[in-house]
């Protein structure tokens, strides 16, 4: 992973800095543990990304409806 990557952390990261951190560049997205960078991180092209994005953001949205609808 390149080191020249711009890390940004979650606003909503806890003062000890647990979260993930993203970097973004033309061709890829980085993701890197805040708590432990110097471990190797994660490399998804832009479209990996944007669909594991849609599946939190949409896709568990709807299975927790889905859940709360079925309770007895």
């Amino acid at each position: 992973m390149s080191t020249d990557l711009k890390w940004h952390k979650s606003s909503y990261s806890a003062e000890q800095g647990e979260c993930l951190e993203v970097a973004v560049s033309p061709r890829a997205v980085h993701v890197r543990d805040s708590k432990d960078i110097a471990r190797p991180g994660v490399t998804a092209s832009p479209g990996s990304w944007s669909a594991f994005l849609h599946l939190i953001r949409v896709d568990s949205k709807a299975l927790a409806v889905e859940a709360w609808s079925t309770r007895s």
